[in-house]
């Protein structure tokens, strides 16, 4: 069976647009070669790839399967058209780092560093709620690489991971906080709890915290948003206290508008991981970021895995 690229593409936009009119115009096509198209990749493969319902065109579990090698075949386009502008223009490097908002400060202060090294480079920052979203991005090339605080149960076939730096996690009241000289769990008990949570609720992890230092969950006075942004204001702007990592509240604890106080139970360090693909070739300009993400790590006071200088350009990442 072999499937013709330019009906894949043509399928891809259809399933995003939804429907054929939107697409015909979109990839200035009409509407009846669209769908003569549609219709003559269906015969190759032998099974149905789209469905036709009152909101439009939805794919069908092969439709979607499709999509993914149609996803890889745009990036590969992308990257052999970027790659014609680079040999015409001299354009610099590019590098797409993704991460959850809990990274942005940290990611942010690194890219500053490389600017004023009057490095002229391109280096993008991919905001994600969820590390899925992240890594599916990784496999279709999307972006070069991610960086997490928790592996879990996330699909790593043809990744690798990297230990990046050692995270940990503090109590955190605003700066004139009732408490703010003598911040511990017990003493901030009677506080409301302002907690980052998911869909399912506060972290497993949080609760063993509190277990940890024999302090009963604020189940009473717990707010729970999905939003790290939501937190911190609950904390700047109210006598809620949270329980924060380090890097995510880096600009607040050098203003002083919140005070972190680390946690020194074993529970509370883990490491936060660079994840990119098993095939990704190290560029300099790769090279360079992990260098810079090297030096603040250890200026902020954050252990940072030391077998980062010897990834070497050119080569492909390893640990």
């Amino acid at each position: 069976m072999r499937i013709d690229p330019l009906r894949l593409l043509r399928l891809n936009e259809l399933i995003k647009q939804g429907s054929f009119r939107k697409a015909a115009d979109s990839l200035c096509v009409t509407q009846s070669a669209l769908s003569q198209s549609i219709m003559q990749m269906e015969s190759e493969v032998g099974v149905r790839l789209i469905d036709r319902t009152p909101h439009g065109i939805v794919p069908t579990l092969y439709g979607k399967a499709l999509m993914r090698h149609a996803a890889e075949i745009e990036w590969q386009l992308s990257e052999a058209a970027k790659k014609i502008s680079e040999l015409t223009f001299g354009q610099e490097e590019s590098l797409s780092v993704g991460c959850t908002a809990g990274h942005i400060p940290i990611l942010t202060m690194i890219t500053c560093r490389l600017r004023e090294q009057n490095r002229e480079c391109d280096v993008r920052i991919i905001e994600e709620a969820w590390n899925r979203e992240l890594l599916s991005q990784v496999e279709v090339h999307a972006i070069d690489a991610v960086i997490c605080s928790e592996l879990g149960d996330l699909e790593m076939k043809g990744k690798i991971s990297l230990p990046l730096f050692q995270g940990r996690r503090g109590l955190c009241v605003r700066e004139n906080h009732p408490q703010a000289r003598n911040l511990t769990l017990r003493n901030l008990a009677r506080y409301p709890f302002a907690c980052q949570g998911g869909a399912t609720g506060t972290p497993h992890e949080i609760r063993r915290i509190f277990k940890a230092y024999q302090v009963d969950f604020p189940s009473h006075q717990l707010i729970v948003s999905n939003s790290l942004a939501a937190a911190k204001d609950l904390v700047l702007n109210s006598d809620a206290y949270a329980i924060f990592t380090d890097v995510s509240v880096l600009n607040e604890t050098k203003s002083g508008l919140i005070k972190f106080n680390g946690m020194e139970e074993a529970t509370t360090a883990y490491w936060h991981y660079l994840i990119a693909r098993e095939d990704l070739r190290v560029t300099e300009l790769f090279s360079d970021f992990l260098s810079t993400f090297e030096i603040v790590c250890r200026e902020l006071g954050v252990e940072v895995n030391s077998d980062i200088r010897h990834i070497k350009t050119g080569s492909t990442l390893h640990y």
